[in-house]
């Protein structure tokens, strides 16, 4: 049954879902897209992304997006409300989940030498991701994204689980290699901690803006944390551990 999309009750709106595109080749059995009428999805507003913390980017398959690129380029550039985070064991460059619950990782390299610096300083993650870990969690896709002069250097030294996406200069994204699929485990939102990611990351957002504000808008910021730790407890039933 095609259902209609409507906004959940208590949504959390500083975290948003984009849907760039609805063109997708992996044509997924249990998809997500096919259970809803895509027409109702709403369009972002210019206030909704000025008060999001974190924005998801989805689709389809969003690298089939031409402009893919440039969008991420201006979303980050206007909305500086929009922080990093990192949701497994290392800071990402990018992270998408998709609809269905699977998770693209995608690593920026902008010279040859950055990329090659990758395998000695990211030593343990290249492991993982190569062998895996029932202990630690990994995205589902890997992918590196690097210019397109540099993409015939970076392509022979590419490991079997990684797949490449290059900028052309026209500022449009090409796949060369599709990556493996690393696993078909689904993370939940509990298991990933996102909830307390999402509120350490707009905890010290607060503190960074605390030092250049009044002493009336100092109190006021902290009573805004105060009263999302008392919100976390009522919800979880825990105290958020403040190990900062």
């Amino acid at each position: 049954m095609i259902r209609y999309y409507e906004d959940e009750e208590n949504a959390d709106h500083s975290v948003i879902h984009l849907m760039l595109n609805t063109d997708c080749d992996n044509h997924c059995i249990l998809c997500c897209n096919d259970q809803y009428d895509l027409s109702s999805v709403p369009v972002v507003t210019v206030e909704e992304l000025n008060n999001a913390k974190t924005v998801l980017l989805t689709g389809g398959e969003p690298f089939k997006n031409p402009y893919f690129a440039d969008f991420v380029q201006n979303l980050r550039g206007q909305y500086k409300n929009i922080e990093n985070l990192y949701v497994f064991d290392w800071e990402s460059d990018m992270l998408i989940k998709t609809r269905s619950g699977y998770w693209y990782e995608v690593e920026c390299k902008i010279s040859l030498a950055d990329f090659k610096n990758d395998f000695t300083h990211k030593r343990q993650k290249h492991e993982l991701l190569k062998n895996g870990d029932e202990k630690r969690r990994r995205p589902n896709f890997f992918y590196y994204c690097v210019p397109w002069y540099l993409s015939a250097k970076v392509y022979p030294l590419l490991p079997d689980y990684a797949g490449l996406i290059v900028l052309k200069a026209d500022g449009k994204l090409n796949e060369i290699k599709q990556a493996h699929c690393l696993h078909l485990q689904k993370y939940t939102d509990e298991e990933l901690k996102l909830c307390d990611k999402f509120y350490y990351a707009y905890r010290n957002w607060k503190k960074c803006v605390e030092r250049n504000q009044p002493t009336a808008e100092i109190k006021r910021l902290k009573d805004e944390i105060a009263f999302l730790k008392a919100e976390y407890k009522a919800v979880a039933g825990c105290d958020i551990k403040d190990a900062f």
